[in-house]
């Protein structure tokens, strides 16, 4: 007959304990405590706390949320992009041109309200250019200006005098 044994320690720490090689072991850590390794290790159960329960849920309702997503429109067609796909928004006279993996569309909505809205996943660096935080990987000086670089676009993006600072310390951030 296996035995079960429970327990509240990171895997790792195991070996202070002489638990058999046959027996199912149930972890009672909280999500954050566990890591990929434990989660594919077949020889572990682990049980969730209500609360780390529900934190995971809260979590995913806010990944879900529609304040998540777009709506862009077109003549013909009506798109749904979640915000992180989104590389970057550039002004366009009264419209703001949504940039997206090979696609652009014009939303009807200020850079100033999108900047608002989604501060937490995108950086102001122009007046005319709001991007993607992920998508940043490098800031670089070009003749007499300052550009930043992001994932899978050729095209490098002006950075105003003015914001300037807020880039570097956003990349410092990084690093």
């Amino acid at each position: 007959m296996d035995k079960i044994v429970i327990i509240d320690t990171k895997p790792q720490d195991l070996n202070r304990y002489k638990v058999p090689a046959s027996a199912s072991i149930v972890n009672l850590l909280t999500i954050d405590k566990i890591t990929p390794e434990d989660i594919n290790n077949t020889r572990y159960n682990f049980c969730i706390t209500p609360a780390a329960l529900l934190e995971l849920l809260e979590n995913y309702k806010k990944e879900l949320a529609l304040d998540n997503y777009l709506t862009l429109k077109s003549k013909n067609e009506c798109y749904k992009l979640h915000i992180n796909q989104v590389d970057f928004f550039s002004a366009e006279q009264k419209y703001v041109l949504v940039n997206s993996a090979n696609k652009q569309m014009l939303i009807d909505e200020t850079l100033n309200n999108l900047e608002e809205k989604y501060s937490a996943n995108f950086l102001r660096i122009h007046r005319k250019y709001l991007v993607n935080k992920k998508k940043i990987y490098a800031l670089k000086k070009q003749q007499e200006q300052f550009v930043v670089l992001l994932e899978n676009i050729e095209q490098p993006l002006i950075v105003s005098r003015r914001q300037l600072p807020q880039v570097r310390k956003f990349l410092k951030c990084l690093s």
